[in-house]
Parts: structure tokens; sequence; C-alpha cells
């Protein structure tokens, strides 16, 4: 849930995760888990205003699977690990980009700069449990 101009607005779509296979980091040799996200609405970001024809300010879900999978303990910004921007548990801060290409990321709008010029602030983020998968 976020609020836009004063108006409550609410977004419902799901996180998908996908188990990809396992890689190495490079220090250590450590085996990470890797995993392909979408979300099951088709849309490649979780789109909280349209700036123009090429840039939306979106709510940070990528890179996300290890939190949601119980790997990590808190979920990570893609660029900008932002730690006052983590509170109660969601990201209060957001990224601005272009809707078409989802893997990449230009800029990152910090919660002031998010309601002074944008008028948004998030108020929650929930998300269920991850379904359990028998593998086979």
């Amino acid at each position: 849930m976020y609020e836009i101009n004063g108006e409550e607005k609410v977004i419902e779509d799901a996180l998908i995760f996908k188990y990809s296979g396992q890689a190495l980091l490079s220090s250590g040799g450590i085996a990470i888990n890797t995993w392909k996200e979408s979300l099951k609405s088709g849309n490649n970001r979780v789109i909280l205003l349209k700036i123009d024809e090429e840039n939306v300010i979106y709510y940070p879900t990528r890179n996300q699977a290890k939190y949601y999978m119980g790997e990590s303990s808190k979920p990570y910004y893609y660029g900008e690990h932002r730690e006052l921007d983590y509170v109660s548990g969601i990201y209060v801060s957001a990224g601005i980009a272009n809707p078409e290409h989802a893997n990449v990321y230009d800029k990152y709008v910090g919660v002031e700069e998010l309601f002074d010029k944008y008028n948004i602030r998030i108020i929650s983020f929930e998300i269920a449990p991850p379904i359990t998968n028998s593998f086979k």
C-alpha cells in the first residue's frame, strides 16, 4: 500500500521465484542458490507512478528471492543498500527507471525526495509466505 497525493493505493501482484541452480561466489567459493524472478502480472516492475514515456517510479522487488525464500534476514535494494530506508520490514524508498528494461536501475529515490518531489509515501508491503513445492 502506498499514498500518492493523499490517496491510498494498493497494488496486488505476485512475485514468482523459480529455482535456477547454484552459483559459486568468487570470495571463498561459497555456493549460493540462484533464482529467476518475475511478476505474475507480466510487468517488469511494481510501478507506483509513471513520470513520462521513459521513466517510472517503482518499488524495489528485484534480487529479493533470498529474503523471501528465507535465505537472508533483510531485503537488499539493488545497487544501493540503504539501511535508513528500511523501516519496520519494508523499504520506504523507491527507484526511477525505464519501464521496459527489467534489469536496468537508473536512479535511487530516497524517502524525502519521494515525498517532496513526487508526493508518494510507502505505507506497507505485504507478501504471503512462499508456497511449498516438491522437486523430482
